[in-house]
């Protein structure tokens, strides 16, 4: 049965083809897996199609006719000096699956994988399988050197597990813990290792002058960087420390006190000259001085290399809330709101302005209030009896009441609501003035007003 069943194979490959270089070839589009220990076997999985066996046909001696799957694996080192290895133990599986062994005791390295069918025929993959140190060969890990870094700012450690004589053990495919002296690292887990290395961002949220990292696997493989100093970090924000301000107008404030913080909320000294640009608003009458005591007018202060602390002052005449800005080159500022109250009265003041009246016509009201010496309202402790003149005299009449019907001579400025109000007629037309005269040391004022026919 076997001669007549081969020749039917026969028969159905050459309905395809008509001869060896017409069949297809192999072509390999996979190997599994990538890497293997160099101190064992490893069982190797080639993908691919066309693994085709090689088909014997003999009408003259049925005997010689028969199937050849006989493929060849080969693993050809990238370093050309070392050897090509010939794979023991290659099975086809299918016509899209080689299987074969890896044997133990290669050199490390990169290899690339040749297929050789029956026929001669080849299929190339380059580089597609690594020979690795195993794992069981960790002594310890090394770090790759540090340079100072900053509080809370993530810098990239380097790792590599090596075994007793330094070498790379490339095999290695675990993770380790990390620690350091601050006892503040984050995180604390690197890994897994990819080809016995690995990277990570970490963050260091204390100060030191010496710190050092430590890695260690659960086998208890450890190893130490190289001491490194945690400087305070770069500064990303800026603050006002000294607490909001009450007091009068036109007097010098205390230090207002600023400072340049990191990302932890942690002094930082500028790494260069910072320029602060100064700003209130309302900006009516106010001035900034560089520093204390108000000496030194200025629109800015700076921020020398290495400090993170910086002063300055200011004065306002203006009474009301009063918010400061402190506005730097490079980072988000800060503001505060300062309080400026008015000082004691000096001076009465008409709020109404210059009146046109016709004769024979009362007056809508005319209001007067109490100021302090830099033109702030400011109510007297007490009621202020305040005299009403006219210039010239008896050009004017005065009157409490909108009717004009009950003449008076003075008004009493009321100390809650800083207020006096009265009504005039004119008693001919052209142009007079009033003078309210406060019975007290206030400052008299005087307001012009135009009478017309």
């Amino acid at each position: 049965m076997r001669a007549p069943a081969l020749l039917i194979l026969a028969a159905a490959l050459g309905a395809c083809t008509s001869g060896r270089d017409e069949l297809p070839g192999p072509r390999l589009s996979a190997v599994s897996p990538s890497a293997g220990e160099d101190d064992a076997p490893v069982g190797l999985t080639l993908s691919g199609d066309s693994f085709l066996p090689r088909v014997r046909t003999d009408f003259n001696d049925p005997a010689e006719s028969g199937l050849d799957d006989a493929f060849r694996v080969d693993l050809v080192p990238s370093d050309s000096t070392l050897p090509t290895a010939a794979l023991p133990r290659v099975q086809r599986v299918s016509s899209q699956e080689l299987q074969a062994t890896v044997p133990a005791g290669l050199a490390r390295g990169f290899y690339g994988v040749r297929v050789t069918d029956p026929l001669g025929r080849e299929a190339f993959l380059p580089e597609v399988f690594r020979v690795v140190r195993s794992a069981e060969h960790v002594a310890g890990f090394r770090f790759e050197p540090l340079d100072p870094q900053r509080v809370g700012v993530p810098f990239l450690v380097e790792l590599t597990a090596i075994d007793a004589e330094g070498g790379l053990v490339d095999g290695f495919t675990g993770s380790v813990t990390l620690a350091d002296r601050t006892e503040s690292l984050s995180p604390t887990v690197v890994g897994p290792f990819a080809l016995g290395r690995a990277r990570a961002h970490v963050t260091v949220s204390a100060l030191t002058a010496a710190n050092r990292l430590e890695a260690a696997d659960d086998q208890g493989h450890s190893g130490r960087s190289e001491e490194f100093a945690v400087e305070p970090g770069l500064a990303v924000q800026m603050a006002i420390t000294s607490a909001p301000q009450q007091l009068s107008a036109g007097d010098c404030s205390q230090p207002v006190d600023l400072e340049l913080r990191d990302a932890l909320g942690r002094l930082a000294p500028a790494v260069e000259t910072l320029a602060v640009r100064l700003a209130a608003a309302p900006p009516d009458r106010f001035t900034f001085f560089a520093g204390a005591a108000c000496s030194e007018p200025a629109t800015k202060i700076a921020f020398a290399p290495g400090a993170a602390q910086a002063t300055f002052s200011f004065r306002g005449e203006k009474a009301g809330l009063v918010t400061l800005r402190a506005l730097p080159e490079s980072v988000p500022g800060a503001s505060q709101a300062q309080s400026i109250s008015a000082l004691a009265p000096a001076a009465i003041e008409f709020v109404t302005p210059s009146l046109m009246l016709t004769l024979g016509e009362c007056s809508s009201p005319v209001e007067l209030r109490a100021l302090d010496a830099f033109g702030n309202p400011s109510a007297p402790s007490q009621a202020v009896q305040t005299a009403l003149e006219s210039q010239p005299a008896g050009a004017l009449r005065f009157f409490a009441d909108a009717a004009c019907a009950n003449e008076i001579v003075s008004v009493d400025l009321d100390p809650e609501a800083n207020l006096a109000s009265f009504h005039v007629r004119a008693a001919g037309a052209g142009t007079s003035s009033i003078k309210a005269a406060p019975s007290t040391s206030l400052t008299p004022a005087v307001m012009v007003l135009t009478a017309s026919p």
